[in-house]
């Protein structure tokens, strides 16, 4: 994997985690929006494939 891929995986997962990172949301918030983004199914950008 190349910088570029590693950026672009990078940018993938933050942009996953930034929404929790706001200090004006609640636990109960957090935990909420915790659940909705573990509930769904996300295509990794070059991710590896299954051998």
């Amino acid at each position: 994997m190349n910088e570029d891929q590693n950026l672009e995986r990078a940018f993938f997962r933050y942009g996953l985690i930034h929404p929790l990172l706001d200090d004006s949301l609640s636990s109960g918030e957090k935990s909420a929006l915790r659940k909705q983004i573990l509930s769904k199914t996300y295509n990794i950008p070059i991710a590896a494939e299954p051998p």
